[in-house]
C-alpha cells in the first residue's frame, strides 16, 4: 500500500485525523491534496511558501500527472505512505483517482454538529433561543447524517466492484486509544505497524483543513499535544435526552447507515451507533 484516502463529510474531522494517522511509521498525511492537483492551492496550511515538501517543483511535477495521483505523488514527495484527506467520493471518482485502500472515518452526528456551530457562530449562537438553536441543530445533523450514509454506501461500491479495501473508524473511539491500542488496531489494518504519539509534534506538510495543526490549533477540541485532545460530548449537556430521541427516531435509529456499515470492516465500536 503506498497511499490511503480518507472518506468522510466535510468538518468531520479528517484534517486531525489524517494527521494522528502520522503516527503510524511510515504514513504521511499531505491534506486535501486534490487541491493542488487542480490548481486550487499550492500553499502548505502549516508553513506556507516556505515549506520542504509542497516545493514549487513538486506542485508542478503533481498539477502535469495523469489519474490516478496518489502513488504517485508519493514518489514526488517522498513518502512510504501517503495519507489523503480529499474525502470526497467525486474527488476520488472524477479527478484524482482511488488511492490504494480507503478509510471511512465516522463522527458523532450530534458531536459534529455541535462542534460545528459553536465554532462558525461562536457566542452567537448562545444568544439564540432554545427553540431555535434546536431546529438549527437538528437540521444540520440531519444533512450531516445523510451525506455520511452517502459517504459509506459509495465506499461500499469500490469495495465491492474494485476491490479495494475500505475500513471503518470511529473518531471518538480511535482518539480514547493510546499508543498501544493504535498499534493493536494497526495488525489486522497496516500490517503492523507501530503507532507512537511523540510523531504528532514534528510538523506536518499539508494543503488545505479548516484548522491548523500546529501547537494544538485554535479549537479546543484538537489541542490533544497537551493531552486535552478527547471525545467532544458538549452537545449532551445544551439539549434534552427526550430531543436526542427524538431525533434518533427521525434518523431511523441509525438503520441505513448501519446497512451499508455490515459490507464494511469495522476496526473499532461506534458508541453512539450501538456498533
Amino acid at each position: 500500500m503506498r497511499s490511503l484516502g480518507i472518506v468522510s463529510p466535510n468538518f468531520g474531522g479528517s484534517t486531525v485525523f489524517g494527521h494522528m494517522l502520522g503516527g503510524y511509521e511510515g504514513l504521511s498525511h499531505v491534506g486535501e491534496i486534490h487541491k493542488v492537483y487542480s490548481g486550487r492551492e499550492s500553499t502548505c496550511r502549516e508553513c506556507g511558501d516556505s515549506c520542504p515538501s509542497f516545493t514549487p517543483e513538486n506542485v508542478a511535477k503533481i498539477r502535469k500527472l495523469e489519474s490516478p495521483i496518489y502513488n504517485k505523488c508519493a514518489d514526488i514527495l517522498g513518502h512510504d505512505v501517503l495519507v489523503t484527506g480529499d474525502k470526497n467520493p467525486y474527488f476520488y471518482d472524477k479527478t484524482t483517482g482511488i488511492p490504494d485502500s480507503l478509510v471511512v472515518l465516522l463522527k458523532n452526528p450530534m458531536a459534529h454538529t455541535y462542534s460545528f456551530y459553536t465554532r462558525a457562530l461562536k457566542q452567537s449562537f448562545h444568544s439564540y433561543s432554545d427553540e431555535f438553536k434546536w431546529l438549527k441543530f437538528k437540521e444540520s445533523a440531519l444533512t450531516y447524517y445523510t451525506t455520511l450514509v452517502d459517504r459509506v454506501a459509495w465506499a461500499s461500491e469500490i469495495k465491492a466492484q474494485r476491490g479495494v479495501p475500505v475500513h471503518v473508524i470511529s473518531f471518538e473511539e480511535f482518539i480514547d486509544l493510546d499508543d498501544a491500542g493504535k498499534t493493536k488496531l494497526a495488525e489486522s489494518w497496516l500490517g503492523g505497524r507501530k503507532y507512537d504519539s511523540s510523531r504528532l509534534k514534528s510538523q506536518s506538510h499539508y494543503i488545505a483543513g479548516n484548522h491548523k495543526i500546529s501547537n494544538g490549533g485554535n479549537a479546543k477540541g484538537i489541542r490533544f499535544f497537551k493531552g486535552a485532545f478527547k471525545r467532544d460530548d458538549r452537545y449532551t449537556s445544551e439539549f434534552s435526552e427526550e430531543k436526542f430521541g427524538d431525533l434518533k427516531r427521525d434518523l431511523n435509529e441509525f438503520l441505513e447507515l448501519k446497512k451499508y456499515l455490515e459490507r464494511l470492516d469495522i476496526l473499532t465500536g461506534v458508541k453512539w451507533l450501538g456498533v
